[in-house]
Parts: structure tokens; sequence; C-alpha cells
């Protein structure tokens, strides 16, 4: 019976290896993975070939041992009645009988184990070996200037840094676009109550963290909690008018603030995903080494100043989103040459040089497709204390910049003149609708001259002696100031001596580079102490300012636009120059695509899900 049952087993798995070398004989390579397999398998089945009659053998002995037995038994039964000698004879041929059948049945278990083991053997090589053959895992490297900082969004303070982690792990319950306007995400929708004081946000249903928990309010409340109450300075200022949060279901949350506001929206919504905007799961707490959240890419691995290593989460609760790809590899590399030579070498298929020259380095190869983003620009900053007091002074300043000659000369054509606002957002007035942003030099001088200046003026422009503060573009602007009469000294310093400067309005002129804001308030907010106070120079501003914090997405455009206005008209607080563009460079080779229609905004997420390996 054991015989039979064993025959039974390496049978099918003698066909398995069979089928196994046919299905592998498609290529050079799977034949011989077959082969091999098949000659394991052969083996394997001699190794159990030879314990079956091992164990036929110890059956046999064991049936004579029992035939034995038997008769010893039955002789021992007729001599009970002969002499004592012939009875002590049978004893002891019945001891030896069964000692022999104890070592029988103990052989035959022996060979079984020995038949079972060989037989399990046979089947490993069998089924493990294709097995081994995993399906092509496809990669695509792309490559950031800037280390990661932290994975911890209550303790980062340059979302722009660590957005690898924050927007493509981690998700908000809403974010904020190019255009400012605010838009759904792990919120299905929300209102603001009449008072402004009230935000409530409905949650989506069916969303699991990437450990397999699944999303509701507690989350939220745990995530804000956690945020405000151990997150850095940055963090709990942004929550300062913030007094409590609370579930009122799974799916519901609400937050409560102390002072009406419509801008507390955009904290949420904060596209870089700092502070409380990023929704964690307390079932997972590592979030400094091993963040866990419910986006459309999971952690693998993270090297510091070398590569990040997401994996594309098959189980995200948006499926279209998805990437044509399985693993994302962001590789760290922050020079402009090594980033250029990784490209050219196909080391990663897209790059994100800091230099305008290495852009249009690149612009004449075939094999690459450049995209320019607006990204950064310079505000002119007067203190509007001492040599800038005078409005006419101010005035002059911003007639007589010139502002394609900063396109030109300071950007190599990589910009275009434009106000403080973003481009992207629709509803900023550039430098055509502003006025005193058109370049009149003759303006400038009747200014002057109007107003007693008819020596000139001299001012100092302190700015900091760091990247991106190029002296060419000081340069620039120190001529176009000459031109009207307006003699500006150029004094760099190092940051540790500018900061104080600066924040403190102890200067003549300055400059701050400034990006994209997902709060458009930012744009035209004075910063306190960086110049005269608004109520000084210009207080009808302050009432406008109120208005808008609080106007709603639809008030927004035409409040903004009418402050913009106010403030050009006054030259108050701070003068746009220009916009330079960003430039991203893939290989035709690697991407068929790259989206970085959002990339300005510090969400790397669409970027990275819009990538498209070429082929």
């Amino acid at each position: 019976m054991r015989a039979s049952r064993i025959g039974q087993l390496l049978g099918p798995l003698l066909v398995l290896v069979l089928v196994a070398a046919a299905c592998g004989a498609e290529d050079d390579t799977a034949a011989e993975e077959a082969a091999a397999a098949q000659a394991q398998a052969a083996a394997a089945q001699a190794e159990a070939a030879a314990a079956q009659q091992e164990a036929d053998a110890a059956e046999a002995a064991l049936s004579q041992a029992q035939a034995d037995l038997e008769a010893a038994q039955t002789a021992a039964a007729e001599a009970m009645e002969g002499d004592e000698a012939a009875q002590t004879e049978m004893a002891e041929a019945l001891a030896a009988a069964e000692a022999a059948l104890e070592e029988a049945e103990m052989a035959a278990d022996e060979a079984m184990k020995a038949a079972e083991a060989a037989e399990a053997a046979a089947a490993t090589t069998t089924t493990t070996e294709p097995a081994m053959e995993e399906p092509e895992l496809i990669e695509v490297v792309v490559s950031e200037d800037s280390d990661i900082f932290n994975f911890d969004p209550k303790n980062s303070a340059g979302g722009e840094f660590d957005a690898p982690v924050f927007t493509t792990i981690y998700e908000t319950l809403a974010w904020t676009s190019p255009s400012g306007d605010v838009l759904p995400r792990l919120a299905t929708d929300w209102t603001i109550s009449d008072d402004k004081m009230t935000y409530t946000f409905n949650l989506r249903e069916g969303v699991k963290f990437h450990n397999g928990a699944d999303f509701t309010a507690a989350d939220v409340v745990y995530s804000v909690n956690r945020a405000v109450s151990q997150g850095i300075p940055m963090v709990q200022q942004r929550a300062q008018n913030l007094d409590s949060v609370t579930a009122v279901d799974d799916y519901t949350v609400v937050y409560q603030l102390k002072q009406p506001s419509t801008a507390f929206l955009l904290n949420i919504a904060d596209t870089t995903g700092l502070g409380f905007a990023s929704i964690l799961t307390s079932t997972a707490p590592a979030h400094g080494t091993t963040p866990v959240g419910t986006g459309p890419y999971t952690f693998v691995s993270y090297v510091p100043g070398s590569e990040l290593v997401l994996d594309v989460n098959r189980d995200y609760w948006d499926p279209s989103v998805l990437p044509p790809y399985d693993r994302l590899r962001v590789r760290i590399i922050k020079e402009d040459a090594t980033m250029v030579a990784a490209l050219r070498s196909g080391e990663v298929a897209l790059i994100h040089p800091t230099a305008t020259a290495t852009a249009r380095s690149l612009r004449d190869d075939s094999g690459f497709t450049i995209v320019d983003t607006p990204s950064r620009t310079f505000w002119i900053h007067a203190s509007r204390v001492g040599a800038t007091r005078d409005e006419a002074v101010v005035k002059a300043l911003w007639l007589s910049m010139d502002r394609q000659a900063l396109v030109d000369i300071a950007f190599l054509g990589e910009a275009f003149p434009w106000s403080t606002a973003h481009p992207l957002v629709e509803y900023a007035l550039g430098p055509d609708d502003l006025p005193n942003y058109q370049r009149d030099v003759e303006e400038a001088k009747r200014v002057l001259a109007e107003a007693g200046y008819t020596d000139g003026v001299d001012l100092i422009f302190t700015y900091p002696t760091r990247v991106p503060y190029e002296d060419v573009f000081f340069e620039v602007l120190q001529a176009s100031w000459a031109e009207a009469g307006i003699n500006v000294a150029l004094n760099p310093v190092e940051q540790a001596v500018w900061i104080p400067k600066l924040i403190n309005a102890d200067y003549d002129l300055s400059a701050t580079d400034q990006g994209w804001y997902s709060n458009p308030y930012r744009y035209v907010l004075p910063r306190t102490g960086w110049q005269a106070p608004p109520e000084e120079i210009l207080p009808e501003l302050i009432p406008e300012l109120d208005a808008l914090a609080a106007a709603s997405q639809e008030e927004r455009p035409e409040i903004f636009q009418r402050i913009q206005i106010l403030e050009a008209e006054n030259v108050y607080p701070y003068a746009g120059t220009v916009y330079a563009n960003a430039s991203h460079v893939y290989r035709n080779d690697l991407l068929s695509n790259a989206d970085l229609g959002t990339y300005i905004t510090g969400d790397k997420r669409v970027l990275y899900l819009s990538l498209v390996p070429a082929g």
C-alpha cells in the first residue's frame, strides 16, 4: 500500500517536470533551466525509487517476521504440554521472533520516511525552479537637485525639499492648483460656515493606508493634533487660528477657528503637505523613518544624499491616475555637470538643471525634450525709511527699472517681465496692466525733478552673497536706474549680515527671491518689519487685505486685482521684476511624457505620475 502511494505521487511530479521543460523551451535560457530542473527531478526520482525498493524489502522482512512469530506462537502452545526443556526452547524462539518483528517494523518506517523525503525533494525541484522567474520590474529614474531632509511633515520647514515624500506617499484633504483653485483629494467636498469660523469636510470612503489600515476622520484628528502639539514653530504658527478639530463620525471632520478666515483652507490644501496638511495614521507611528500614507506611491528605501526609491501603489483608491511603470528611483544630484553627465549616459531619464546656461547648452540636441516652467523671481524692496521714504524716489525707481534688460542679460532670454504674483495664477495682473510697471525713463526724471531732486539720488542696494543672487542681476538694475539719474551703490553682504537688515528695514533697497505660493494673499501682503508699516504709508491697504483674507474663492480674483493696482500706484510694499524659467530636460528614448504643469507648486506628484517610459 505504501509503495502504491509513492508511485501515485511521483508520477504527477514527473509530468510537471516535463511540462515545465516544454513551456520553458521558448528560448535558450528557459530551455537550459528546464533541462536542469528535469535532471534534478530525475535524480530525485531515482532516490525515491531506491527508497521504495528498501521499503519493499522491509515490508517483505516484516511479513516473514510476522509468519515466524505466528509459527513460534503455535509451537509454544504445543510445547506447553511437553517437558520443561522444550518449553524453554519455545519461549526463546518466541522472544527472537518478537525482536525480529520489531526490527522489521523499524526498518519499514525508516524506508517510508526516506521515500517521503525523496518525494518532497522531487516536488520542490519541480515546482520552485519555474517560480524563480519573476516578471520584469519596469523602473523609471529621475533626478532632483536637493536632498530630502525630513519624512515627518510636522518637522519640516522646506516643503519643496521634502516634497518627493510628502506629495507622493502622504496625501492632504485638498490641494491647490497653480492657478490658485482648491480641489478635493482625501475630502470629497467641504463647507465653510457663514461666519467663516467652521470648516466641515466630508471624507472619501474606502481609502486605505499602505499598511492596510482604513482611513477615517480619526486619522485627521490624530494628524492635526500631533502636528499642532509637537510641530516646529512654523507649523504651530500656521495653526494659530485653529481652536479644535473634531471627528463627527468616521467620514466627517470639523475644524473650528478662533477668528473668521477663508485663508485657513489654503493651509489644509497646502500642495507641499507641510505641517498638519498631510494625513498620517496612528497605526504606523514611525513617521520619521518609514513613512506610511494613502498616496499613489509606497516607500521602499532612502539613502541620504543618494536616492529615494518608491513603488507604485497598485491598491491606490484612484487607479486611473497610476503610471505605467512599477518603481520610481529618485536620484539626488546637486551639480549641473553631474546631472547632465547622468542624463547623457542614460543613468537618469530626467533632470532639473539649476543654471540657465545648462538648459541652453542642451536645446540643440534632438535626443532631448526641454520643458520650461516659470519658476522664480526677485522682488525689489524699498524700505520706505530714510532715503526711500519719499514716494517720488520709489516711483522713479519703478519707472526706470529695465525688466527686458534683466531678461536678455541676467537670464540669457530664459525669463519674461512680470509682476509679483506668479504667472500661473490666472487672475493675477501682469506688468502691462499695472501702473508704474511700463518703463518710462523720461517720466522717472520728471517725477524726480518735480519732487526737487535736481542733483539726482544716491541709494545703497544691499543683498546677500549666495545663489541665486547673481551680481549681474543687480548690475543690470544699477545701469538702468543710472539712466534716470539714480545712483545706486551695490552692497553684497553675507547672509548673516543681510537678514537682520532686511527684517528691520535697515536698507535703502534690497531683494528677495520668490517662488509660487499656495496662498495668493502672500503675493500682496507687506512683511512686518521689512518696510515701513502700511498704516504709515498706505492705510487704505489694510481693509483691502482684510477683505482678501475673508474672501471666498469666487470673490478673491476681483479683490486681489484691486490690491495689485493699489500697491503699484503707491509703489508699496515691493515691485516684481521678471519670472525666470526652470528648464526640465528628459531623454526621448527613455520617456515619452513628463507633465511639469504643477512642478512650481512644490508638488512632485503630478510630474511623477505623468512619466511614461518610451516604447
